[in-house]
């Protein structure tokens, strides 16, 4: 996904490629939950008695929920790039520095930070489970959620034509 994403931004610009991998993780990150929740279940059987192979089993969707994550981890890519175009030169390597250090903290740091949802135990209504298994899931798409209403509103565009005039005019040419 990530020569995609790589290819949109170069033609598009970066707030379209951001916000479609945002989804793609959002969507990921609610079948995981909701593929080890009684209602995914209960929905799992009755659609499948009455239209078979409609909805794959709850195992292999979470296999798919975590395909649709990395899919959307496609939009490091993007990120990568938006700091070359959007940094001159004396900036650039810090700020590359900066993003790649964010992405090994979220790596190395995610898996713990589930941590926080050992505690928690809550069923909400009749078979809607928050608990230790679905609730890193369910915050990972209210993360997701609040990213694309940033990205909506917060994100600049980097001005490609004159990242080219920058590199014509300079001592390089």
């Amino acid at each position: 996904m990530s020569p995609i994403m790589g290819y949109w931004y170069n033609k598009k610009g970066g707030r379209w490629p951001y916000i479609i991998g945002l989804i793609f993780l959002m969507i990921g990150s609610l079948m995981y939950s909701l593929s080890l929740d009684i209602v995914c279940l209960l929905f799992y059987f009755i659609f499948t008695v009455r239209v078979p192979n409609l909805f794959p089993p709850p195992q292999y969707m979470l296999i798919v929920a975590r395909f649709l994550v990395g899919l959307g981890a496609g939009t490091a890519v993007v990120a990568r790039a938006h700091v070359g175009e959007s940094t001159d030169l004396t900036e650039s390597t810090g700020a590359m520095a900066a993003v790649a250090a964010a992405q090994a903290i979220g790596l190395i740091g995610g898996p713990s930070f589930s941590l926080i949802f050992t505690t928690v135990n809550a069923a909400i209504g009749s078979g809607f489970y928050f608990d230790k298994y679905t609730a890193p899931g369910y915050f990972s798409a209210i993360l997701g959620f609040l990213n694309i209403i940033l990205v909506f509103f917060v994100f600049v565009e980097a001005p490609k034509a004159g990242t080219v005039l920058f590199f014509l005019s300079s001592k390089f040419c």
